[in-house]
């Protein structure tokens, strides 16, 4: 199956099911799960519904617990043109955690998507963003308190007092960081959401890493101008003696002229225009000179 639908129809005694879809939106099949029923779900008492319907913007939820698997994730809904009805869409945060992995310039790159609000909400290192309190209420920390040297120097540097920067969207703030022996390039993006919700890409990249990096494009570009070079040498060689052999051939009989030898020869053809059309005009005179004695005799 492409599709999972779970369903819960509350005007059929709460029944609950699995309806599996293929890419083109066809039923492959469909399975009956009473205790969905049991549950009293209703999409309507969620955080999403609730904040989408009074809003004009795509909202996104503060991360909650599935339900379904246990995961933490978040909601982004609309409000739809049809009274009542808000469209809605749950992402897991482990798979934007593998869109960043994905994504870093080197290993040692560490990148963290963070809240308007200074929270750490995405980083590889799912693991150390989130705790539980008694009420098994989901708790944040900020990038500063978040445990990595590197991320907390940003943080420290480019966003004092935990206020986010009013910088336009799209624009990257930079800093440098030494750390221990180490120094670091590190840069702040607040990014082009259509959300209610400002949210920042917070980077930081070992200056070592990017050296590295550059001399890895230095070498490959060398070695592409030394593969071209093996590849149009011989070309090149092979075209210079295409052009070069009509030459020689126009100097022997040039020289030939001047020593009153107008036997008769086929003029050298050559791929250059100018180079041919020199031949055959020299062809024509050597044949006239030799018109011309052969009448004196």
């Amino acid at each position: 199956a492409f599709f999972m639908v779970q369903s819960i129809e509350h005007e059929n005694a709460n029944v609950g099911q699995n309806i599996y879809l293929d890419k083109n939106l066809q039923l492959i099949r469909s399975e009956s799960h009473p205790e969905y029923g049991l549950k009293k779900f209703d999409p309507r008492q969620l955080d999403s519904y609730k904040q989408a319907i009074v809003s004009k913007q795509l909202i996104r939820t503060e991360p909650y617990t599935f339900l379904s698997d246990g995961t933490i994730g978040v909601a982004i809904a609309q409000r739809s043109m049809i009274k009542g009805v808000v469209v809605s869409a749950s992402i897991r945060l482990n798979s934007l955690a593998e869109v960043l992995q994905r994504e870093k310039i080197s290993k040692g790159t560490q990148l963290a998507l963070v809240e308007f609000d200074g929270r750490v909400l995405v980083n590889e290192n799912m693991d150390h963003i989130f705790s539980s309190n008694a009420n098994e209420k989901l708790t944040r920390y900020q990038l500063s308190e978040f445990g990595n040297q590197a991320l907390a120097g940003l943080a420290n540097k480019l966003i004092p007092n935990g206020q986010m920067p009013d910088s336009k969207k799209g624009e990257l703030l930079e800093t440098n960081l030494s750390i221990g022996d180490d120094k670091w390039f590190a840069g702040l993006i607040r990014l082009d959401l259509q959300s209610d919700r400002d949210m920042y890409l917070a980077i930081a990249i070992p200056e070592m890493d990017m050296i590295n990096e550059a001399n890895l494009i230095r070498r490959d570009n060398l070695l592409s101008t030394l593969l071209i070079l093996l590849l149009t040498t011989p070309l090149a060689l092979l075209l210079a003696h295409a052009i070069s052999r009509p030459l020689q051939r126009l100097g022997n009989e040039a020289e030939a002229a001047q020593r009153f030898d107008f036997s008769n020869t086929d003029p050298s053809r050559s791929i250059i225009t100018e180079v041919d059309q020199l031949s055959v005009t020299i062809d024509g005179m050597r044949k006239t000179i030799r018109q011309f004695l052969q009448i004196k005799q």
